[in-house]
């Protein structure tokens, strides 16, 4: 028997509104769409179709509903059970209104002003390599680290043997992505200095911007979202300026909101350190599934069941990292490539020293092998050669790989998850020893004088008594009924009176 179709108003973009009167809550703007469940309906099917559906970020998706009746508190889905509760609660309504909540709004299309081929996503005047999606490049099952592993501090890398090209390639910065706290940012200061350089979450900040511009209509705020991320991986100062403007043709409050949040800790144009294309701090996002699932269990067995997926996760990334042949993991060695294959049509002088001059049909670049710096600021930021870069190496005779970051190495990545998460030792347990005989703890007499007489165990079974007449239990034969009904005598006549009835007739 196929199962009950239900209406589900799934609901986006909006914001909620408390209601003073009552203090019920109520949804307004954003988009609305209908969608259809039942009870064989899949949570992970269900986000699928809802990611397709709003255009969001799968795994920074939050769903929220009401409960019957109950329009003030909201209610989280973030596992398969919370699912299906809702689905039962509303078993026999015809519709549920569902709200979803993007962690990262208009994150899927980065708009760019700048003349460029996207499908290269490298030009002579924008050598950023984007990422349309943070997420997508991770893979599904696993996405706490991409190909190459990502570390706090930088990696020793006296064990490569350019070690002297990585020592005079520009420093090796300590890099942090945080959000908009500024106790967090005293804190580094404190700990690390002037030398630690810490970026702003772009995803956060794009909540923050979309959340604080309520006045605008939710096509105005989805533009200006999208020139703030493009604004972001703009690598140049007058690719910025151009986002920045069209922020201000939409909004002057959003453009003096964008001015206002530092963009020297998350624009690509003004960072001080490398960020390796790495714009947001979801990397834990995998570790949070991980907790959703075992939320109900105790502390101990949800640690146990952590350490168990953590350690599936090492032993699994380093079986296939064994695998790999190539001096870069994949995924950079792919991207490599693809910069290479297009370095042919570029014309390389000599400038002096360790400067090249790099021409294209209308731009050309500085770069500067020595410093691996290009005008392009695609080598700084990507830690990758750039399309500049890869020119001179070929006019040169040089190795690209050389100039690679020690990061995006396969030994590095290797070395990342050669290390095994080992048992917890017992040097500070007591060892248990066989044999051990647990006495009684040591009694006190009780105070007053000891009873004369013991009290008889409740266990105890008393013999009873038997009858050696009848041989009956629970009487003897002194109270024997039987034995004295039978010895009874009969009723006793009188001697005089038994005398004159025997007496003879005719005598006197």
């Amino acid at each position: 028997m196929e199962s009950k179709k239900i209406i589900a108003i799934c609901q986006s973009g909006g914001e909620f509104v408390v209601n003073e009167d009552d203090e019920s809550v109520s949804y307004t703007g954003g988009e609305a769409y209908a969608l259809d469940l039942d009870q064989q309906t899949q949570l992970k099917d269900f986000k699928h179709e809802l990611s397709e559906t709003f255009q969001c970020n799968l795994n920074g998706m939050t769903i929220k509903y009401f409960l019957p009746g109950n329009r003030k508190t909201l209610i989280t889905i973030s596992k398969d059970k919370d699912f299906q509760r809702m689905v039962n609660f509303f078993k026999d309504s015809d519709q549920v209104e569902i709200y979803v909540i993007s962690e990262e709004v208009a994150a899927v299309q980065i708009m760019s002003n700048m003349p460029a081929s996207r499908s290269s996503r490298t030009t002579s005047s924008e050598a950023v390599i984007p990422s349309d999606d943070p997420m997508a490049i991770m893979q599904d099952d696993d996405a706490i680290v991409l190909n190459e592993p990502i570390e706090i501090a930088p990696l020793d890398v006296s064990s490569f043997s350019t070690e002297e090209r990585h020592r005079r390639a520009a420093t090796q910065w300590e890099n942090i992505i945080t959000d908009f706290q500024k106790g967090l940012t005293e804190s580094l200061l404190d700990i690390f200095g002037k030398e630690c350089y810490h970026g702003y979450c772009l995803r956060y900040l794009a909540e923050k911007l979309n959340k604080d511009l309520k006045g605008l209509s939710h096509d105005a705020r989805r533009l200006l979202v999208q020139d703030f991320y493009a604004a972001a991986y703009a690598p140049k100062l007058d690719a910025f300026e151009r986002c920045v403007e069209n922020i201000k043709a939409i909004s002057a409050e959003a453009y003096d909101w964008v001015i206002r949040s530092e963009p020297d800790h998350w624009a690509n144009a003004f960072f001080g350190g490398a960020r390796y294309n790495h714009m947001t701090s979801n990397f834990g996002q995998q570790l949070y599934c991980w907790v959703s699932e075992v939320d109900e269990f105790p502390i101990t067995q949800m640690v146990d069941v952590l350490r168990g997926k953590i350690m599936e996760l090492i032993y699994r990334r380093r079986l296939e990292s064994s695998e790999w042949v190539t001096r870069l993991t994949p995924c950079m060695e792919e991207k490599l490539q693809n910069e290479s294959s297009k370095a042919h049509s570029l014309h390389v002088l000599l400038s002096h020293g360790s400067i090249f001059e790099v021409r294209s049909e209308s731009v050309v670049d500085m770069v500067d092998i020595d410093n691996w710096d290009c005008s392009c600021r695609g080598w700084q930021l990507t830690g990758l050669p750039c399309i500049h870069a890869i020119a001179v190496f070929e006019c040169i005779g040089r190795s690209p790989y050389d100039y690679c970051s020690g990061y995006f190495m396969t030994e590095s990545y290797r070395l990342t998850y050669s290390e095994s998460i080992n048992l917890i030792p017992n040097v500070d347990k007591p060892e248990l020893r066989i044999g051990i005989i647990v006495t009684p703890p040591p009694t006190k007499r009780p105070p007053g004088r000891p009873k004369l007489k013991s009290a008889e165990s409740m266990n105890f079974i008393k013999r009873q008594l038997q009858c050696s007449k009848c041989k009956g239990l629970g009487h003897n034969k002194k109270t024997c009924n039987k034995v004295n009904m039978l010895e009874e005598p009969e009723p006793h006549t009188p001697i005089l009176t038994g005398l004159i009835a025997d007496k003879p007739e005719g005598r006197t």
